[in-house]
């Protein structure tokens, strides 16, 4: 049978001052967490259809709860940064082998 914890430890005892900070300290991570979490479906959510599958693609999205909305944003304008220097140096090649079949 389940006894409440009190009774287990003998009646009118209270929480100590460590178990009571210890179970704040794990209140306070999961409201974090959970605040983390949110705002990285928030973020996620308002994406376009094209930064998605970027992000989707590069694996950039991460683990909700771990990784924060700006920090996603950051990933977001990094592969859109390594993406168009990808494009500029591949129409640099394109345009010098055009000039050369001339």
């Amino acid at each position: 049978m389940d006894r409440p914890r009190s009774r287990l430890r003998g009646g009118d005892e209270q929480a100590s001052p460590l178990e009571h900070s210890h179970g704040e300290e794990e209140r306070q991570w999961q409201q974090e967490r959970l605040s983390r979490e949110e705002a990285y479906y928030h973020f996620i959510n308002e994406l376009s259809d094209e930064d998605y599958r970027l992000m989707r693609d590069h694996s950039l999205l991460g683990t909700p709860g771990e990784i924060t909305a700006e920090e996603l944003q950051q990933r977001l304008e990094g592969a859109k940064e390594h993406l168009a220097s990808q494009t500029d140096v591949e129409n640099r090649e394109g345009e010098g082998e055009t000039a050369g079949d001339s």
